[in-house]
């Protein structure tokens, strides 16, 4: 779904192929709407891109098999106190080289989007996935790039932003992940 409003021009999507075909489909969803009369949307002040990933373990397999130990929240180590994580969160900002980028790891949140994206539209639209029962986590990355001063709208500008956006995002995704739950979710281990 594209989603326009006064301030953004975005696509939401959990269909697509892999990132290339994500950026294709950004990419004609753009020329189409720069495309009508009158609009009028001669500049941009920044381009982001948000992956947001749930990670459910596979049966009764612990999560942190799929999640390497800087990712999740730690458990406090408190000597003869029992204390079980009800809800815990990990969140970091780094300046990279095209921006900025906003990590944060949820676990067992209420939801399982992070709640600034819990809009009426998204709830409506029914892309919210199920809680999952169990261990679960919510991984969000959020990269973007805001122009010091105003940049002429450019179809080819966005994608390559998105594309470099993408591979810096990529890298820290696959650190979050153990050597196992890479393997799980490349369809490489067994069942």
């Amino acid at each position: 779904a594209f989603l326009l409003t006064e301030e953004i021009f975005g696509l939401h999507t959990s269909a697509y192929l892999d990132h290339d075909d994500f950026v294709r489909r950004f990419e004609e969803g753009l020329k189409v709407l720069l495309s009508i009369p009158g609009l009028n949307l001669p500049w941009m002040e920044a381009i982001g891109f948000r992956y947001v990933d749930l990670v459910k373990p596979r049966d009764s397999e612990p999560l942190d098999n799929y999640l390497n130990q800087w990712v999740l929240p730690p458990k406090p180590d408190i000597e003869d106190e029992e204390m079980d994580l009800l809800q815990g969160m990990y969140i970091a900002a780094y300046k990279t080289v095209l921006g900025e980028l906003r990590f944060q790891s949820l676990r067992r949140p209420p939801i399982t989007l992070p709640m600034d994206l819990n809009s009426p539209a998204i709830q409506k639209n029914g892309w919210v996935p199920p809680v999952p029962v169990g261990d679960f986590a919510v991984m969000d990355i959020d990269h973007g790039c805001r122009f010091n001063t105003l940049e002429p709208m450019d179809v080819g500008t966005v994608c390559d932003k998105l594309r470099g956006l993408r591979a810096i995002s990529r890298k820290l995704f696959d650190r979050t992940g153990t050597e196992y739950g890479m393997k799980v979710w490349k369809g490489e281990a067994s069942s």
